[in-house]
């Protein structure tokens, strides 16, 4: 029988490979990418899916030997990116940030088209279904019509009829679910007029669903590359992390019991009215709801880092009033941010600056700061946590995205903390991370420390969490017991919104 012959690859690649500092972090990474095809590229957290994407963009050059070959058959193609941190400018307008790309339409004398610039950015908004004029400033988009922003941009540096190759790092990262509808309906649309797409993400329910095939990295190689019809959520894990997880969350036992340890009562602030809370020595409680909810407004106000506006806060069951982020940390509270780079870390300081910033003080000697204690206790942790690699004079930046979190996290447990404020904290890191992070919180709360957990992750909320409740509009709407929890009945109550009875958020 005559087999079929495939069409020639818009992208190949050979020999990809990177050293950083004698240490090879991608390793021989091929791949073939043919017009009409969506590709996942996943893996764990370190595992070189981003310098792979650096390097095809040009911020990284591969060691020699590495072969990187768009249109192979003589096809015009060309690349285009959309990386996790969009790089939209908030403060200027749709139309100028498309420029930022595409140039401006220009008269002689260099003057602007103005009027031609508005069409051609009516053009790519229509195509996109971004509903918003060219001239509506991008601080005030929805996060998915960036992500769309952000994809327009990318393509219409395309020229004439080049074919392209769409590399996407995370656009759903922020995004709810019907936010990513949108995104994903995007790629589609793109892969179905004959272009490609490489979609890079943690959410592997997204991957299984948008792409035709995926790449699976471990330890900078490439371990597996089976189409998507062969895969379920389990077996991609499992090619992931090189072996089966046999949950994917741990799981909170008991009941906790007891007199509260932090507690907010009647707490409003720009979204939160009349929200009740509080959580007992040992309880994790989950706090969920829609975007807009106010639930990471909470979260500021548990630690300290925004003022109650009313209502009363209250540690021991005593009325107590935070100052700052600094009084709460002195009493016992950490807070991990939804945003690690920039507000749970500083991104240009290394992991052992940015590991002891909290507390210098035992590192103060004969008027300075002893690095020597600090590079052992930063070793420590890091070999505690798991990070890799185990540098704790290594920027922060430079690490991956979940042993960054690893670091965000280790910077709260050295130093013994009664109370922990976690607010999405494994938004944008891989099951392997995820799974280590929670192992982390539910050992925090067996040892009597009070959590509350801030998520939109609703699958892991019912086995994380002693209860949940659910806020819309700032105010509690429903608490869910242990016995009632499930993805299922957190999403209705989140949905219910107003027409919920609503419950007292504490008791």
């Amino acid at each position: 029988m005559e087999r079929t012959a495939q069409p020639s690859p818009l992208l190949r690649v050979r020999g990809l490979s990177k050293t950083f500092d004698g240490v090879r972090v991608v390793d021989d990474f091929a791949l073939d990418v043919r017009a009409g095809e969506a590709w996942g590229l996943v893996g764990t957290n370190g595992c070189g899916k981003s310098t792979v994407i650096k390097m095809l963009s040009g911020y990284h050059r591969p060691d020699p030997g590495s072969e990187v070959v768009l249109g192979t058959d003589g096809t015009a193609v060309q690349l285009a990116f959309v990386h996790q941190d969009l790089g939209l400018v908030p403060t200027l307008s749709l139309m100028e940030n498309l420029a930022l790309q595409q140039g401006y339409s220009t008269a002689r004398g260099g003057r602007i088209r103005w009027r031609e610039q508005r069409h051609r950015a009516q053009e790519l908004l229509d195509r996109y279904g971004i509903d918003a004029r060219p001239d509506t400033l991008v601080a005030r988009l929805s996060t998915a019509d960036e992500a769309l922003l952000a994809m327009a941009r990318a393509l219409s540096a395309v020229h004439g009829d080049a074919r392209v190759v769409l590399v996407l790092d995370e656009p759903t990262s922020s995004l709810a679910d019907a936010e990513v509808a949108r995104v994903l309906g995007a790629i589609r649309t793109l892969v179905a007029d004959g272009s490609s797409a490489l979609f890079v993400s943690h959410r592997l329910d997204e991957v299984l669903e948008v792409t035709d095939r995926v790449c699976v990295m471990r330890d900078g190689r490439v371990e597996a590359t089976p189409a998507t019809a062969e895969l379920t959520h389990d077996r991609l894990m499992e090619l992931m992390l090189g072996r089966r997880l046999a949950q994917q969350t741990p799981t909170v036992q008991g009941v906790a019991t007891g007199a509260p340890l932090v507690e907010v009562r009647g707490a409003g602030g720009r979204r939160l009215r009349n929200c009740s809370l509080a959580v007992r020595p040992g309880e994790i409680v989950g706090v969920t709801g829609l975007l807009g909810s106010g639930k990471s407004e909470l979260g500021r106000i548990l630690a300290g880092a925004q003022p109650l506006a009313t209502g009363e806060y209250l540690l021991d069951g005593k009325p107590v009033k935070l100052r700052g982020p600094r009084d709460a940390i002195d009493r016992g509270i950490a807070y991990v941010p939804p945003e690690r780079r920039t507000l749970g870390s500083v991104a240009g300081l290394t992991a052992r600056e940015n590991l002891t910033l909290p507390a210098l003080d035992g590192f103060w000697r004969h008027g300075r700061v002893q690095r020597g204690a600090e590079r052992r206790e930063t070793a420590r942790w890091m070999e505690r946590m798991g990070v890799r690699p185990p540098q704790p004079e290594k920027v922060m930046s430079t690490f991956s995205g979940g042993n960054q979190q690893k670091l965000v996290f280790a910077k709260w447990f050295r130093l013994d903390p009664r109370v922990l404020v976690l607010d999405e904290p494994t938004k944008a890191v891989d099951v392997g991370a995820a799974h280590d992070i929670y192992e982390l919180v539910v050992a925090s709360a067996e040892r009597g420390v009070a959590v509350v957990l801030l998520s939109s992750e609703w699958e892991d909320l019912p086995r994380i969490c002693h209860r949940v409740v659910v806020l819309d509009r700032g105010t509690p709407i429903a608490e869910l017991t242990r016995a009632q929890l499930t993805p299922d009945s957190i999403a209705a109550a989140s949905h219910a919104g107003a027409a919920t009875h609503a419950v007292p958020g504490g008791e």
